[in-house]
């Protein structure tokens, strides 16, 4: 199953951004022309563009030269100890030596960088500044400040996410409008993890290292689309219900500091696509999981589906106890009046019995007389003579 969290790999220096923040930043001033400078993904780094065609020397926390921006590209030193803070945006990086000679490394051909700066992010409000050293000798200067941003409506963003839930889930008997829901969710979310990866990438960090680095969100809106499309030509309910619930935790819930906070990171349409991704995936999970259920059943329900069950083996089965009466020959109950041969009908049936041996069997004691000529009254001599007649000519 789908991993319900997720962790950006330390290379990518925007991808440990969060989703929103409650504070704005804003670039006032930059001393240096042609040097433009603006905050991006919601506060998280600062984006400095150099076209004034001068060298540009970003100053660190303590003063060492930490990153060079020149019309050959970008190269960063690996020796300043804000370089290994700026590692991530927590700022807790630790090494480097600011009184050890730069150790440059190209990390750009373009005139371009963005990084994590402490300097110019969080609250409280306050001002910011970040030094710059212009062609070795020229100081230069960014100023800009830190507010708090504005709250959203959370409670209706909620509202919203829980709604929908609600009228997805009641959707549960109708397979095809589930899948182009399901369809409609995945692309949503898709686009939105795409849109967001692409605000963050950076010539040192490009589009594909921000889709990777946000891999487990973006697969879920992929699978999600993907049991959409299967379920409009067939039933796959349960998978559509576990691929919701991956969708509802990873990105309706996990994401849902978009309610809370008024800055966002990405596209200014975020808070949209989690409300999408909270309603469509808490909905899908009851849906598919109502839709397995009906079919499957439960084990006290058996005997009113499942032919064969104890209950009604007896109703839909031949040759139970019950009714092995009714429908096999040669039972006890029915034997005499299916099977010739009986003591009951032998009697009617065969021929030779003691009953009916007088009426069918010619030289009986009661008929002899009717049948044996000259089989009068006589001598007892003459009746003893005529017995081995008589047996001769019984059939």
């Amino acid at each position: 199953m789908l991993a319900l969290s997720y962790v950006a790999p330390a290379s990518a220096h925007g991808a440990d951004a969060p989703v929103a923040v409650g504070y704005v930043v804003r670039v006032e001033s930059v001393s240096v022309p042609g040097v433009v400078v603006q905050a991006v993904e919601g506060g998280a780094r600062l984006e400095l563009t150099n076209r004034s065609g001068r060298d540009v020397v970003v100053l660190g926390l303590q003063g060492e030269e930490f990153l060079r921006i020149t019309g050959r590209g970008v190269e960063e030193n690996r020796k300043a100890p804000t370089w290994f803070a700026s590692r991530s945006i927590s700022g807790s990086g630790s090494g480097g030596d600011a009184a050890a000679a730069p150790e440059w490394h190209r990390i750009s051909t373009e005139a371009r960088v963005r990084w994590h700066d402490e300097r110019a992010r969080e609250l409280p409000a306050r001002a910011w500044s970040v030094p710059l050293l212009v062609d070795g000798r020229e100081a230069g200067i960014v100023r800009g400040t830190v507010a708090k941003a504005p709250v959203p409506d959370t409670g209706w963003w909620w509202a919203g996410g829980v709604l929908g839930a609600v009228g997805v889930a009641l959707l549960w008997r109708w397979r095809r409008i589930l899948g182009g829901v399901a369809v409609v969710a995945g692309v949503v979310v898709g686009v939105w993890v795409v849109q967001s990866a692409a605000l963050a990438a950076s010539p040192a960090d490009g589009v594909g290292v921000q889709v990777l680095a946000r891999l487990w969100p973006l697969l879920t809106a992929v699978g999600v689309a993907g049991a959409g499309v299967l379920m409009l030509v067939r039933r796959v309910d349960i998978v559509l219900g576990i691929l919701g619930a991956c969708l509802g935790v990873m990105v309706g819930v996990g994401d849902s500091s978009v309610f809370r906070y008024g800055t966002l990171a990405g596209p200014g349409w975020g808070r949209w696509a989690v409300v999408v991704a909270l309603a469509a995936g808490i909905g899908l999970t009851v849906a598919g999981g109502a839709r397995w259920y009906q079919v499957t059943g439960t084990a006290p329900d058996q005997s009113e589906t499942e032919p064969g069950t104890h209950q009604d083996r007896s109703e839909t089965e031949p040759g139970t106890r019950e009714d092995r009466s009714e429908t096999e020959p040669g039972t006890r109950e029915d034997r005499s009046e299916t099977e010739p041969g009986t003591r009951e009908d032998r009697s009617e049936t065969e021929p030779g019995t003691h009953e009916d041996r007088s009426e069918t069997e010619p030289g009986t004691r009661e008929d002899r007389s009717e049948t044996e000529p000259g089989n009068t009254p006589g001598p007892e001599r003459k009746r003893a003579g005529d017995a081995p007649k008589a047996r001769a000519e019984r059939p």
